[in-house]
């Protein structure tokens, strides 16, 4: 095995409880004790930055971090953007259009909206993703008709919030996925590939999987992650990524 110099680290169902904003004194020790060995460590986010900084500061993240699903890299401690990739602004209005009439939530631009309060005609600019909470049984069609939508890729992940009648799916440019993000990030770090280790729990993070050398799925994670995965560790609640950096990091 390769040593591992960068950690590729999804944040929600994997470091934390989905959307929680604070980790357990396991995680974080594991986390200072692999840092103490030189080991850099990048949240790799569906989060926008802005949802994921409180968290990422109490932790103690301080490298470049890739949020927007991988529509952007910035630098958490001086907030600096580093890189970005964003859906063009009438691509983003032909994204939400689709998602409207069946989502509870959207995000995109700068923050949460209630698909009530969307205005088409009100979206004047790109947008680094698109998120929305959509009922599971409509995911699959509304997946098929982002898809053709250019340019961009589209993901899914049941159980947003821990609500498993919904889906969360997340539309960002299709060079914008974790996978591209994190070959952006490792140009940035001048880190190889082959020193990597991802870890986490959705279907959006099998790109990530591809980015890495080393690859690992919580115990909660998806039958697709797990089947692709090297390892598999406790489930969040056990603190599985805590395992994960003591086992192999």
């Amino acid at each position: 095995m390769h040593e591992i110099k960068l950690v590729l680290a999804d944040l929600d169902g994997t470091v934390v409880e989905s959307e929680a904003h604070e980790a357990s004194e396991a995680v974080i020790t594991s986390l200072r004790e692999a840092e103490s060995r030189g080991i850099k460590f990048a949240a790799v986010t569906g989060r926008p930055f802005w949802m994921a900084k409180g968290l990422l500061k109490s932790i103690g993240f301080v490298d470049p971090c890739i949020f927007e699903g991988g529509a952007t890299i910035i630098n958490p401690v001086t907030e600096e953007v580093l890189w970005s990739k964003t859906v063009p602004t009438e691509t983003t209005r032909k994204a939400v259009g689709i998602l409207i009439d069946h989502a509870s939530i959207l995000e995109y631009g700068n923050g949460v909206i209630k698909a009530k309060d969307v205005d088409l005609e009100d979206i004047n600019e790109p947008a680094l993703s698109i998120w929305a909470s959509v009922p599971v049984e409509m995911s699959d069609q509304l997946v098929k008709q982002l898809k053709v939508l250019p340019d961009v890729a589209v993901h899914g992940n049941n159980g947003p919030g821990g609500d498993f009648s919904r889906t969360g799916i997340q539309v960002t440019h299709i060079q914008a996925d974790k996978e591209h993000a994190v070959s952006e990030l490792l140009r940035l770090l001048n880190i190889d590939k082959m020193h990597t280790l991802a870890i986490g729990d959705g279907n959006n993070d099998l790109p990530l999987f591809n980015g890495a050398a080393m690859k690992i799925a919580m115990g909660n994670a998806s039958d697709a992650l797990k089947a692709e995965a090297d390892h598999v560790v406790a489930q969040v609640s056990d603190d599985g990524f805590a395992e994960a950096m003591r086992r192999f990091a």
